[in-house]
């Protein structure tokens, strides 16, 4: 399997997961992207993906963003695995896109990419 790939074991699905990461309250945010999470001791990490009916009413654009957030990240996890590959733990993690207008795929790629770089900094250094 590539290492590119996000095949749905990938996917965070578990209400009582998502509810403990909003319980941790760890976050970190680049705008217009913010990401709670949590670590725990599990075979693989688990991601999900949100954008929020208050911002965008219609289902198709929420969609949209979701797809780019998605395949940003994707392109992104090996770079985003690495920084924590040390750890015996594993993320699960929750992206909510918290802007006002639709993104293009660069933005999302470029803000993908700083989320990596902000959290390998605060938790990993």
């Amino acid at each position: 399997m590539s290492s590119f790939s996000f095949p749905r074991t990938f996917s965070l699905k578990s209400k009582k997961s998502i509810q403990a990461i909003f319980a941790q309250k760890k976050s970190i945010s680049v705008y217009p992207i913010r990401f709670f999470y949590v670590m725990k001791e599990m075979e693989q990490s688990k991601f999900a993906f949100s954008v929020p009916k208050k911002n965008f009413k219609k289902a198709t654009d929420r969609n949209l963003i979701k797809r780019r957030m998605r395949e940003a990240f994707r392109l992104l996890r090996p770079e985003f695995q690495n920084a924590w590959a040390e750890s015996p733990k594993q993320l699960e993690v929750f992206f909510i896109y918290t802007g006002k207008e639709i993104p293009d795929f660069t933005l999302c790629q470029m803000t993908m990419q700083a989320l990596i770089h902000k959290m390998s900094k605060e938790n990993f250094e």
